[in-house]
């Protein structure tokens, strides 16, 4: 729901003024008072302006970006500019697009005596949220409608009430129901569809637990370019079962195409995948990335030019001795400040990896480690090497 957003608007926002001074209390604390309810109706108009990147929504991507602007007092909005990208760069040029349509937001209220105002907002971009959930009723009226749609053939709309059965969105949470919308779907060619319905039989979720059937659908969706399929289906191939062989060079290659197009936690895996790998191993995956990658275009235009594939990551060398010493530079919760620490890091000739940690009852931890040392000496050595202002908590940590 948008209030749950403008909770957390409330405190990521940043405001830029001169200091109201101190001398009438009653007089700042309505100012503020009306500058939060101000910066409430700009997240909401932002909100109802936004629409889903095509491209990213094709691709079943999710992303945030962070804009920045200066609000005048008579509501003009002047000097905007994205400040953080998190997923796939349409979603810039989507936040741009959004404020840009909100056009002249309305003046500030007499509580308001600033002239001016620099705001910093969210604005998140979660295929989930797709559809708002509204009232008991809506909900109801639009399930209604979309048995009805699906009944019919439908694609879209048994995609969408396998979400709802898998997600318990204005209806009972039902996994059985949801694979078996999901299936009409998918078999429909529904990329989506074929996604999800991989991750339930990954996880036995309304099905029995089949990776080869989890394989069979990851890699009908992922030869069509959606993005989480191909890092599925990466993952599924270097994670391997007693029924899928491992295959390291196909899965980085997997995994390179959902780099290519922002999927942050492809970054984690390849990082993880080169520990494992020889340089020629990671030579001949890249290859393949981009047979891949000119297979995809010519099943499919594209719509734009295709995105560069990453650079090849180099392996990890080995080092003689038992390995038991590394330098972690930082951990984050997210994959991809860990990748772009990671990003960071290359440009300064280090090589860093990832390595994803959880701790009870907290979520998944990715800790950015530099080297694998025989002994703590040489640990010590890379650790001096590695203080900057980026890494002021770097130590040395035993594997």
């Amino acid at each position: 729901m948008w209030y749950q957003g403008f909770c957390g608007l409330l405190l990521g926002l940043l405001l830029v003024a001169t200091a109201a001074t101190a001398q009438d209390k009653s007089i700042a604390e309505r100012e503020q008072d009306a500058i939060q309810t101000y910066l409430g109706l700009v997240f909401q108009k932002l909100e109802s302006y936004k629409r889903y990147p095509r491209a990213a929504e094709r691709s079943g991507l999710n992303g945030r970006v962070v804009l920045r602007f200066t609000v005048r007092c008579d509501g003009e909005v002047v000097a905007p500019e994205v400040v953080e990208v998190v997923g796939h760069n349409s979603f810039r040029d989507a936040a741009l697009r959004t404020l840009k349509r909100v056009g002249q937001l309305p003046p500030f209220p007499s509580d308001i005596q600033r002239r001016e105002l620099l705001v910093e907002v969210p604005i998140s971009y979660q295929l989930e949220d797709r559809i708002s959930p509204g009232t008991t009723e809506a909900k109801e009226e639009l399930v209604g409608q979309l048995l009805r749609r699906a009944a019919h053939g439908d694609a879209e709309a048994q995609f969408s009430l396998g979400a709802r059965y898998h997600k318990g969105r204005g209806v009972l949470e039902h996994y059985a129901e949801a694979v078996k919308w999901y299936r009409k779907a998918a078999e429909q060619g529904h990329i989506e569809a074929q996604t999800a319905l991989g991750v339930m039989y990954t996880h036995g979720r309304g099905v029995p637990q089949d990776d080869v059937e989890a394989v069979k659908w990851f890699r009908k969706a992922a030869e069509q370019g959606h993005a989480e399929a191909q890092y599925s289906l990466g993952v599924m191939l270097y994670v391997s079962s007693e029924d899928v062989p491992e295959d390291y060079v196909r899965a980085y290659a997997w995994l390179n195409l959902a780099d290519a197009q922002g999927y942050g936690l492809a970054v984690v895996a390849k990082h993880i995948l080169r520990e494992f790998m020889t340089a020629g191993q990671i030579t001949r995956a890249q290859e393949l990335s981009v047979t891949l990658r000119d297979t995809l275009i010519k099943n499919e235009p594209a719509e734009s030019p295709p995105v560069p594939l990453p650079a090849p990551i180099s392996p990890l060398e080995t080092l003689p001795g038992v390995v038991s010493y590394s330098v972690q530079v930082a951990s984050f919760l997210t994959p991809e400040r860990a990748g772009r620490l990671i990003e960071v890091l290359a440009k300064k000739g280090y090589r860093a990896y990832v390595h994803p940690f959880e701790v009870p009852g907290q979520p998944l931890w990715y800790r950015v480690k530099v080297g694998k040392f025989a002994d703590r000496t040489a640990a010590e050595l890379m650790l001096q090497e590695l203080r900057s202002p980026e890494t002021p908590d770097a130590f040395i940590t035993r594997n």
